[in-house]
């Protein structure tokens, strides 16, 4: 007997989406990332070749083609024609509100002719300009055809990127890593005082800068007309490199090479050519850099970094100094001067005069630096051993944490050392000296053990380890000096490292302007628009002219984006397309980096740090920009 016919009542999935669904990623900005979605290699065609409307995968460029000449694809076009339905339909249709046939089912045909925009996202497909590019490369007759290709993927990129959603903001207040940092394993921290603990206001660098020329003046016998120049505290940025054969200030990437219109000689820019006849290129060997910390401290170099935020009066000294010498015709000895600039700052900080202006005016030299006090009760009152190294002096240090703190800042810290001469305080083998802040003395008794509440003088890194038992257990260190601070630490002790680096903030709401945000955009676009049609464009005069304008474009966009930051040196972190050489000493040596300490506050103490995944040149990167095509 035959079996009985019955109508399955299981529920089956719906393969693909529903009309209404479509419809929504239609919309230009939905429509833009299905274009160009990222390498798949369980998907057909790597999921580079994607029917919005039929919502399938094809696996080359001819199979989408040739589907989208079929009844099927027409079919679902014409269906697309008709708005979905929706809610407010449905309740008009019921008698709630007035139903307007106009209103919910539009026009009765849909205008065959595309949006401006639809144009621009079928452009924005990568097999489409590909085949734009091979076409344009075949096409060597007819000059005016091959310019309105041009014309046409210029524009398209255009539109495309104004019409993407705009780069992500970034907090100026995070804390960003180099390396992965579980907090929960760290059971001490450590902290420098200058620009760490202490933020100081720009007024410093004037004071610094007044009274190192003083100095000069009065000790060195430099002209008394250098008083008369004034000094422009926002001219130069720290990281610079000083040649002090060819007396110029430079601007180095990470890979010791020079960038280009960051050369300056006193205040006057040096031209490319010149530049580049200079240092027979644009490449700086490493026997001619001093990273102020290497294997080999012997070695003689002729360029010296300013890396210390200490270092930015002496930037102002040297340009002021050789831009004098230059306009009046004065022959004068770099190196000589280098080294009069240095030993005139270094003696405001032995001399006292530094501190004694400070201490007399706090509000005008030190930051409040709110949240700290928050912070450090916060490892306080969580059992964690607070620590100081300084090498400013205990009475200078102590007013300025009053100052900060209050009266009971001491009851943070456990250890606290003054006048540690750092770096030799790291590679050193000074003993510890008992400190009396009463007399301002130093006890000749030997110490053997570091005892919770004193003052210390002087020491070295490895005793402190030892006696304080810091061996084996979780330490992270922070300070300002990438080098004299993180360093050894680091790299000899095992400790874990934090930079403060007081510029970070105001670099990231610069990043963060829209203006900025899409220039750089744009920038990576057009960049990768050059590199496409380049090849196919010689021989051809007409042609090249427009490639040469958009060359030309790109140099401006380079150099507006770079003005942002800074007008002569821009960024600290990066120049045109690579970190700089101070962005890869604090990668190197910095586990983590924030602008001021007190945003520690926003993670909590097991919080773990996770570094960013950067893509390499030959790894898939983000839809726009340089992935666009």
């Amino acid at each position: 007997m035959p079996k009985k016919h019955t109508q399955s009542t299981k529920t089956r999935k719906r393969k693909g989406k529903d009309l209404d669904q479509i419809v929504d990623d239609l919309r230009p900005e939905k429509a833009a990332k299905l274009l160009n979605q990222p390498v798949d290699l369980e998907v057909a065609g790597d999921a580079q070749f994607y029917c919005i409307e039929c919502n399938r995968y094809f696996v080359d460029e001819t199979t989408i083609n040739g589907h989208r000449k079929t009844k099927v694809h027409k079919r679902r076009l014409k269906q697309l024609e008709v708005p979905p339905y929706t809610v407010a339909e449905a309740e008009a249709a019921g008698g709630v509100g007035v139903y307007d046939r106009d209103r919910f089912l539009g026009p009765s045909k849909l205008s065959k002719k595309k949006p401006a925009f639809d144009s621009a996202i079928e452009m924005l497909r990568p097999y489409q300009l590909t085949r734009l590019c091979r076409s344009f490369a075949t096409t060597t007759s007819d000059t005016g055809r091959r310019i309105g290709e041009l014309s046409e993927a210029y524009t398209a990129a255009k539109t495309a990127v104004e019409t993407f959603p705009p780069l992500s903001k970034v907090d100026p207040r995070a804390v960003f890593a180099n390396n992965e940092l579980n907090l929960g394993h760290i059971d001490v921290y450590g902290f420098d005082y200058d620009y760490t603990l202490a933020v100081y206001t720009r007024s410093l660098n004037q004071l610094i800068y007044d009274l190192a020329m003083n100095r000069l003046i009065t000790y060195f016998k430099y002209p008394e007309q250098l008083r008369n120049i004034p000094y422009d505290i926002t001219w130069a940025v720290r990281g610079l490199h000083f040649d002090a054969k060819k007396c110029v200030l430079l601007k180095l990437d990470a890979f010791s090479q020079i960038q280009k219109g960051t050369v300056y000689r006193g205040k006057v820019a040096l031209p490319d050519e010149m530049v580049r006849k200079m240092y027979k290129g644009f490449s700086v060997s490493y026997d001619q850099i001093d990273p102020m910390y290497n294997l080999n401290p012997e070695r003689e170099t002729s360029l010296r970094q300013l890396i210390d935020l200490f270092t930015l009066p002496w930037v102002g000294l040297l340009t002021t100094a050789t831009e004098y010498f230059d306009t009046h015709k004065i022959d004068f000895d770099p190196l000589s001067l280098f080294q009069d600039v240095e030993v005139a700052v270094q003696s405001v900080h032995l001399s006292g005069e530094m501190y004694s202006a400070v201490t007399s005016d706090l509000p005008q030299y030190v930051h409040k630096n709110p949240g700290l006090k928050e912070f450090l009760e916060r490892l306080h009152k969580n059992g964690k051993v607070l620590f100081m190294i300084t090498n400013s002096p205990y009475s200078f240090m102590n007013t300025g944490m009053h100052y900060m703190l209050g009266p009971d800042w001491r009851e943070y810290f456990k250890y606290i050392v003054v006048l540690a001469r750092k770096p030799k305080f790291f590679n050193g083998s000074a003993p510890f000296r008992l400190y009396n802040e009463v007399d301002d003395s130093l006890s000749y008794e030997k110490v053997t053990q570091l005892q919770p509440g004193f003052i210390y003088a002087g020491g070295n890194m490895q005793e402190l380890a030892e006696k304080a038992a810091f061996d084996g257990r979780g330490v992270l260190f922070f300070g300002d000096h990438i080098y004299t601070d993180l360093a050894d630490p680091m790299l000899k002790l095992g400790w874990h490292t934090g930079a403060i680096v007081p510029e970070l903030a105001r670099e990231i709401r610069t990043q963060n302007m829209d203006n900025y945000r899409s220039l750089v955009c744009w920038l990576e676009t057009l960049t990768s628009l050059i590199e496409k049609f380049q090849d196919a464009a010689q021989g051809d005069p007409a042609v090249e002219r427009v490639l040469q304008e958009w060359i030309k474009e790109r140099s401006l966009l380079r150099t507006e984006t770079k003005n942002m930051f800074n007008p002569q040196f821009g960024s600290i972190f990066r120049t045109y397309h690579n970190m700089t050489y101070f962005s890869r000493r604090l990668m190197r040596l910095a586990d983590v980096y924030t602008s001021r300490l007190p945003n520690m506050l926003k993670y909590g103490l097991d919080h773990t740090f996770y570094p960013r995944r950067y893509p390499l040149p030959h790894e898939p990167h983000s839809p726009i920009g340089t992935d666009i095509f």
